[in-house]
């Protein structure tokens, strides 16, 4: 009767249904439940990542050190290679989410701050110090955004911010499932969630289809977490 009830309430609910998988495997492996089973089911998330092992760290290197690109192409392009950021979060950042000490920069994408090594840190720093809209003549501090657009008081579009990357050779999407592969490959899903926003069960699936699969510890980690925030 349990299989068969779990077997409806995967069908009525996939993606809700499929995210209880840890659970109840955490729950089954202490005794708390016999006999039943969530499948693993298969990823679209890794499937379209760069072709070539190295070619992340070959743009990153460029954007690095690059001078002749633009400080704004430079730092987005860097978020999506090395932090795993979508083009619609990179577009809202904030002034506000920069922490610079002089010493160290941090900056708050999810729930914890990462302090930014350099060279990037200083690129950052450039960025605040210059950014202006591509539509406003000169340098302007009167909007809270990091990549100001080019209508007074709003922000660069995703959109634009994606063309802009596409044209130097930077497919966002594949370069940001490249960079979380890599990163959920090395830290607890509950640590990614926290450094690079992404809710704690989006973070658990990919450290499972990236190997990091500690089922039990995940799920533990997961109700921990979601009772703290």
């Amino acid at each position: 009767m349990g299989g068969q009830r779990i077997d409806g309430w995967l069908a009525s609910n996939e993606t809700i249904a499929f995210g209880a998988r840890n659970f109840l495997v955490w729950s089954v492996a202490r005794g708390h439940a016999h006999g039943v089973a969530i499948p693993t089911r298969r990823s679209t998330r890794g499937q379209q990542a760069l072709p070539e092992p190295d070619q992340r760290w070959s743009l990153s290197r460029r954007l690095l050190h690059d001078t002749e690109l633009s400080t704004v192409d430079r730092v987005a392009g860097c978020l999506v290679l090395l932090c795993g950021q979508p083009c619609t979060r990179i577009a809202h950042l904030t002034t506000a989410k920069v922490t610079d000490t002089g010493q160290t920069l941090d900056l708050m994408l999810g729930t914890r701050p990462v302090e930014i090594p350099e060279p990037l840190s200083t690129l950052i720093r450039d960025l605040v110090r210059t950014r202006k809209g591509y539509a406003v003549v000169g340098h302007t501090d009167a909007h809270p955004w990091l990549f100001p657009g080019g209508l007074p008081g709003r922000p660069i579009s995703a959109a634009q911010l994606k063309h802009r990357l596409n044209r130097l050779g930077i497919p966002t999407r594949a370069g940001r499932n490249t960079a979380l592969m890599e990163l959920a490959g090395q830290l607890p899903a509950v640590v990614l969630s926290r450094l690079l926003g992404l809710h704690i069960n989006t973070a658990t699936l990919w450290s499972q289809d990236a190997g990091n699969t500690r089922p039990g510890y995940a799920a533990e980690v997961a109700r921990r977490a979601l009772r703290k925030d």
